[in-house]
């Protein structure tokens, strides 16, 4: 690490699951990346990531919330995905091929469910949030999203909860019925409802 940069998180030297060494980011992403002043933007990555286009960005970011070994730049890089989905990342229950989304479902993909660490969570809750943010309506986002209403701890529950009522697809409903009754934490149980009040309006 290069001397005098504020680091702004805990630095993880694991690569992710499955993937490579750690990628390395120029000092105008790590700053753009480690701001805490600023919502991580298009506007604010254009002219920092080392991309020529779109497409090329969001590989690049895609390789940084994958590897890099800064968590919190991870998490911002997790976070700025959605911000480039094109409006084929809504879709009527159709696959969109649209860069930003098939990123934050790799992400998602690579993730340990069973990393029960302080750090897995946090990269288990913001891409949970980032896929919902796509709002894509599709209905293979919502199988994909639906296990972790299972999962151990009941942030993420309640984040996958969240995540599907961004989805407004009515195939969430029978997930979310079904942890209902079951579901131990009051605040979870509270989310889990929103999300059932709120999908049973989507699209009215």
């Amino acid at each position: 690490m290069r001397p005098g940069l504020l680091v702004v998180a805990v630095v993880f030297a694991l690569p992710a699951r499955g993937e490579g060494l750690a990628t390395e980011l120029t000092l105008d992403e790590r700053h753009a990346l480690t701001a805490i002043d600023i919502v991580v933007t298009p506007e604010v990555l254009d002219g920092v990531l080392q991309a020529p286009d779109d497409p090329q960005r969001i590989a690049r970011l895609k390789d940084i919330a994958l590897s890099t070994e800064d968590l919190g730049v991870r998490l911002r890089a997790i976070r700025a995905l959605p911000h480039y989905c094109s409006a084929t990342c809504r879709s009527d229950g159709v696959s969109t091929g649209d860069p930003a989304h098939l990123a934050v479902r790799r992400v998602l993909q690579s993730l340990d469910s069973s990393d029960h660490s302080g750090p897995g969570i946090l990269k288990l809750h913001a891409t949970l949030e980032a896929l919902g943010a796509t709002k894509s309506g599709l209905t293979q986002d919502v199988s994909l999203i639906a296990p972790f209403l299972g999962h151990s701890t009941g942030d993420v529950r309640a984040t996958a909860a969240r995540a599907l009522t961004d989805m407004c697809n009515p195939a969430a409903l029978d997930p979310l019925r079904d942890r209902l009754p079951i579901e131990p934490v009051e605040q979870v149980r509270l989310a889990i409802s929103a999300a059932l009040r709120d999908l049973d309006q989507c699209g009215n």
